[in-house]
């Protein structure tokens, strides 16, 4: 290989460190300084860094490419870019100031969600003074470093800063690779990718069966599928954990008035993924089969006699949020608690949920049968707005033994853990007069410091350990007296079982045997 050819080669790479450098910083700054500034600013110092990095890849590649096209088509690139780089500022300045979160494939389905009317009516409520002139400043950026580098104003760099720059480039790109461009979908242009490339989730109205089932019997009056939200067993005192996570629902297990299995699985590490299997007879494992082509759970309990609900304290959109949405419009109410717009940053309090559960069951529908499905928020990141003030029983000095790192998000974590307790022993207190059995168990659990010492979130799939600390969950069963009484074989086989091996996958075969029904077909 000819020395010629080599210069030729390190003189392309280069050009983005030497000649391209002011398109390069002008672009990086459109690109991730919005994002890396509200992301320090909210103390994710670490992501910051990494999206920082994310965001001068990007723009390096697309230095390099402005590097082979010449006149009037590199005028139109560079300014398409600096034009798409503005948009994103404002879209990330926008939706930080409301979600004080980062761009996310949340928000693209919100915005996709949401018509004209919605848009006008939401945005000038969140277009605050200071997000104004953030766009008026990054604007008045892009026109300046627009017209400096069409004018040629200082292209000289300095070998130096050109090794400085080249160094950060190398270690962007193995990091990268080493994170698995983590974030990579919200980084610039890939945001504008999501748009183009979001769809809708399925329809289920469109699938859905009438089953045909026999009624053997009597039946409960009231079943209740109450469904948590990434909650540990190992941070539950049910289970041995050293701190006492779940006061209430222990006393409850100490008086025999509710039933805790411990043996139990979540079909999935992830929520939507766990949910298609658990309202549904569709199972993980039928990973090449069209989930939604198989029979629902509201399906069956309205062929069952039951009149179906779904009380949620959920997003209603967003990518993470609108399947679940999807599930819940097949039952005949529908209830969203609190801001049910506000993906990311919902932080209603679970509690929210009582008093429309109460119009249900002694109001609304008094002398029916019902089925009701409650989501909760549970113990969903982030976990310090998951309960309120006076919830804060733990905190960091309760956790000394672990690293610093870890105590803040400990304390956090376990008192949304408390919470939930209240939040479900009051839904049982609720109903403990009534003809129910009730089943509460989250949809996922979470891997909080256990195989990685920086890591406190969803299982890892990667790593053998956080895919089962994400699958192993709490069980409770609740039959209140009446029910006891009326259905006691039904309550001594639910005693012998606690210790037997269950996946939430099939908890449909066991609401089709507690409603008493046999499936025709």
């Amino acid at each position: 290989m000819n020395s010629g050819f080599i210069n030729k080669a390190k003189h392309i790479l280069l050009y983005p460190f030497e000649q391209g450098l002011l398109l390069l910083v002008g672009f990086w700054l459109f690109a991730s300084f919005a994002d890396v500034f509200f992301l320090y600013a909210n103390g994710s110092y670490i992501i910051g860094l990494y999206k920082g990095m994310l965001g001068l890849l990007q723009c390096y590649l697309l230095v390099l490419l402005s590097r082979f096209l010449k006149g009037t088509i590199n005028k139109i690139f560079v300014l398409s870019v600096a034009v798409l780089g503005v948009i994103n500022v404002i879209a990330d300045s926008f939706v930080y100031s409301i979600t004080k979160d980062r761009f996310s494939l949340d928000t693209v389905a919100i915005i996709l969600g949401s018509n004209l009317s919605e848009a006008t009516e939401f945005i000038p409520m969140y277009l605050t003074t200071k997000v104004l002139l953030f766009i008026l400043i990054n604007v008045l950026l892009a026109v300046l470093a627009i017209t400096f580098y069409y004018r040629k104003v200082n292209r000289n760099v300095s070998p130096v800063l050109s090794l400085f720059l080249s160094v950060t480039m190398i270690l962007s790109l193995f990091y990268s690779i080493h994170r698995r461009f983590y974030y990579v979908d919200s980084v610039f242009l890939n945001k504008f990718v999501l748009f183009a490339t979001y769809s809708s989730p399925v329809n289920l109205q469109e699938y859905r069966k009438k089953p045909m089932v026999l009624v053997n019997g009597e039946q409960p009056e009231l079943i209740m599928l109450v469904i948590g939200e990434s909650l540990s067993k190992n941070h539950c005192s049910l289970y041995g954990y050293n701190k006492l996570t779940m006061p209430i629902l222990g006393q409850m297990v100490s008086d025999s008035i509710v039933i805790t299995y411990d043996n139990v699985k979540a079909p999935y590490t992830h929520t939507i993924e766990a949910f298609k299997a658990i309202m549904s007879t569709y199972k993980t494992e039928y990973q090449d089969d069209k989930w939604y082509e198989y029979p629902f759970l509201i399906d069956y309990m309205k062929a069952a006699g039951y009149r179906t609900c779904w009380v949620s304290n959920q997003s209603s959109v967003g990518v993470y949020d609108n399947v679940i949405s999807k599930y819940a419009e097949l039952s005949d109410t529908v209830i969203l608690v609190g801001k049910t717009k506000m993906g990311l940053s919902k932080n209603d309090y679970d509690e929210l949920v009582l008093p429309y559960l109460s119009s249900l069951i002694f109001q609304d529908f008094k002398n029916q049968k019902l089925f009701i499905v409650v989501h909760l928020m549970g113990s969903h990141e982030s976990f310090e707005v998951r309960y309120p003030a006076s919830f804060s029983r733990f905190t960091s000095n309760d956790y000394q033994d672990c690293l610093r790192n870890q105590r803040k998000i400990l304390a956090d974590y376990d008192n949304s853990v408390l919470y939930n307790d209240y939040v479900v022993s009051s839904i049982i207190n609720l109903v403990t007069e009534e003809n129910v059995i009730l089943y509460y168990f989250p949809d996922h659990s979470l891997d909080v410091f256990e195989t990685d010492a920086k890591y406190a979130g969803h299982a890892r799939l990667s790593d053998s350990l956080s895919v089962e600390l994400g699958l192993n969950i709490p069980f409770i069963l609740f039959q209140s007296d009446k029910n006891k009484k009326t259905f006691s074989e039904s309550y001594s086989r639910h005693v012998e079982e606690c210790h037997n091996a269950f996946c939430t996958e099939d908890i449909v075969y066991e609401l089709i045997d507690v409603a008493n029904i046999t499936v025709l077909e």
